[in-house]
């Protein structure tokens, strides 16, 4: 009697333990899920040709049961950039589901013309918010005579600026939303950025959240105030509480001659 008595309270904590664990699951499913507000996620995303942050790309993907395919060129800056999307019809073709221009300013100013299947067109500004979340400005300047040399070190000094900031992306290409994150980030973006980007893509995002350590240094001959280096670390996130992250970038500028 004592042995069925013990398997029946076994089997009672085996169910309550999975009912609980698959509870745990399913909360961090919702919370994940409810980090970005759209919920058209793309799968079996594919690069027919160029890789993610080339100035040409190619490439399909699934979403909501239907088979798409994106063309899109960029300038050599990423200040432009022009993406046709087609989608599959019933016959196997493609054919073309919409277009879009993305322009970014010398000033930041960014925007982002679509046009439909219909020839209606839509212009929409594309706002970057940031916020500075800590700052250490802390550089001795140089006020004494530093002869011209043929070399200029810099500083030796690092000046430390980390801030944390979210990108509007609802609804862009690969290459679109790279372009945006890099105007944001004022170009100070790496090779990882375009991996980066086709996640925030994949997973059909409303916003790029990102914290920003930036370090850089002055040029050591006075009264030059000029930045002589630059490390730039950022870190990409799902959700503005930046605990789901898409991956990190690194850039790196020495002017040191």
């Amino acid at each position: 009697m004592k042995i069925k008595q013990l398997i029946s309270a076994t089997l009672t904590m085996i169910m309550i333990f999975s009912l609980f664990s698959g509870n745990i699951v399913h909360a961090a499913n919702v919370e994940a899920t409810a980090t970005n507000s759209s919920t058209n996620i793309r799968t079996e995303l594919t690069f027919l040709e160029g890789t993610p942050g080339d100035n040409h790309l190619v490439y399909t993907y699934l979403e909501n049961g239907k088979q798409y395919k994106v063309v899109e060129n960029a300038d050599a800056d990423f200040m432009n950039v022009n993406s046709t999307t087609y989608v599959m019809n019933a016959d196997g073709n493609y054919v073309e589901d919409k277009s879009q221009v993305l322009d970014i300013q010398p000033n930041g100013d960014c925007h982002l013309t679509t046009t439909d299947s219909q020839g209606i067109s839509k212009t929409s500004q594309i706002d970057t918010f940031a916020v500075v979340e800590s700052v250490n400005t802390s550089m001795d300047t140089n006020q004494s005579s530093v002869y011209r040399a043929y070399t200029d070190p810099g500083t030796g000094e690092w000046v430390t600026k980390v801030w944390d900031g979210s990108s509007f992306i609802y609804n862009m290409t690969v290459s679109a939303i790279s372009a945006v994150l890099g105007a944001a980030l004022g170009g100070k973006v790496g090779a990882a950025i375009g991996a980066i980007a086709a996640e925030f893509f994949k997973k059909g995002s409303d916003y790029a959240y990102y914290h920003v350590v930036d370090n850089w240094m002055m040029s050591k001959l006075y009264p030059m105030t000029v930045v002589i280096r630059e490390a730039t670390h950022t870190t990409y996130y799902l959700d503005s509480k930046h605990k789901y992250s898409t991956g990190t970038d690194y850039y790196e500028y020495d002017g040191r001659w």
